[in-house]
């Protein structure tokens, strides 16, 4: 058994061991396998500083692999991790390799950013560094946001924004739901300032732009918050896109701008209902129902209910409102009420009074009956109630009946009706 004379004895066994003369330190490497870009050959480790004291044993009687005095290929986090950033859980082990807990984590970011796979070579085609893997892999492991002054950026020849940097740095791929991430909610709505102001500028009222382009406006937004829009581009851009100032097929952003406009701002709108937080969904059902009603909500084709469900997620309920109060003022069984900024809600209440002193129990709300009577006046509804319990042979009524009858007539004269 090794004792614990030197501090990082006990972490998991590497694959080497480097002795970097620049620095004067010792490092652990880990194997990274091939997740690089798939057009290098170069070996890949992860590196963990282990200190200047020369390591001589592993707890457990773990064999210490050798030690090399020149890089074996690219090192990630060389100098910036240390053996402390791997996790206690892993203490004593020989079989595990935190690399391959990085490569699980990362495979998000492939699609998003795949500047960040990026290797950067010589001149003789050998390659030298990931500066992009090495951003991610200290974001992610040392919860250290992405300097967008970061010398590493500019070795990368993928195109890449400052706003997808921003995204990543609130979190934007780990945690999409805005209710539950407060960085990337106050990120989103600095960008729907920006928009507003854009549009404003231009002489656009955002109102009416809403109103008219309700799926193209969030499309915005959402895309924006991302980071695909560029801020520097994002006045040309919404210019181009409303026809003020429409740019030339020559200009080299024009075919850009149209694939954007294409596949993702005129594009249906895509709600991520996986990320929405529970408690919202309800909240958005409550909404919908105090607008509309259970029947006429439920009945709602699912991409209303989804954009509702959205909306309320987002922090726009005011806007979910609207919507709702749209549908409501245009259905017929409404048609009394249109207009008034009155909801289901707001108009039920008497009717189902009323309902109950006749039928002796609740309204179902999922049947038709309760909103054939709100499109009458009280009174008449009162008629017709009455009426359709006679014609169902309701109980309730009929006792009821029975009993005024009998009390106007002085006594148990009728035994039943």
């Amino acid at each position: 058994m090794v004792d614990r004379a030197w501090k990082y004895s006990n972490k998991p066994t590497p694959d080497l061991v480097y002795y970097d003369a620049d620095t004067g330190h010792y490092y652990y490497l880990y194997s990274a396998g091939d997740f690089l870009s798939e057009d290098t050959d170069e070996a890949v480790y992860i590196s963990y500083d282990v200190g200047v004291q020369k390591p001589h044993g592993l707890t457990n009687d773990r064999k210490l692999p050798q030690i090399v005095t020149t890089a074996p290929g690219i090192l990630l986090g060389h100098t910036a991790l240390t053996a402390s950033n791997i996790s206690s859980n892993y203490d004593d082990m020989d079989d595990f390799n935190p690399a391959q807990i990085f490569e699980e984590t990362i495979e998000l970011y492939e699609e998003y950013a795949p500047w960040f796979y990026e290797v950067t070579k010589d001149e003789e085609g050998n390659v030298v560094s990931a500066p992009g893997m090495s951003l991610l892999l200290e974001h992610l492991w040392l919860n250290r946001p992405i300097d967008e002054n970061d010398p590493r950026l500019k070795e990368l020849k993928m195109p890449y924004t400052i706003g997808q940097i921003q995204f990543i740095n609130a979190g934007g791929l780990k945690n999409n739901d805005y209710n539950t991430n407060s960085r990337l909610r106050e990120l989103r709505d600095a960008r729907t300032d920006e928009l507003n102001a854009t549009l404003t500028k231009i002489g656009i009222s955002v109102d009416s732009f809403v109103e008219e382009n309700f799926d193209q406006y969030q499309n915005l937004i959402e895309l924006y918050t991302q980071g695909y829009l560029n801020a520097a581009n994002l006045d040309d851009f919404v210019k181009h896109y409303t026809g003020i100032d429409v740019l030339s097929s020559e200009d080299s952003r024009y075919l850009s701008f149209k694939n954007i406009i294409e596949e993702q701002v005129d594009a249906p709108l895509k709600f991520d209902l996986g990320s929405l937080d529970f408690r919202k969904s309800k909240e958005a059902d409550r909404l919908g129902i105090r607008y509309l009603g259970q029947l006429k909500y439920n009945t709602l084709d699912e991409d209303t209910k989804k954009e509702i469900a959205y909306l309320v997620s987002t922090d726009q309920s005011d806007v979910a409102e609207q919507k709702l109060q749209t549908i409501f003022d245009s259905d017929p069984y409404f048609e009394r009420f249109a207009g008034k900024g009155l909801n289901y809600g707001q108009v039920v209440g008497p009717y189902k009074q009323l309902y109950t002193s006749i039928f002796g129990d609740a309204p179902d709300e999922n049947d038709t009956f309760i909103y054939e009577v709100l499109g009458m006046g009280f009174q008449e509804a009162g008629k017709f109630m009455r009426q359709k319990a006679y014609e169902v042979g309701n109980e309730y009524f009929g006792r009821t009946v029975a009993t005024a009858m009998n009390q106007g007539l002085g006594g148990n004269v009728i035994r039943g009706i």
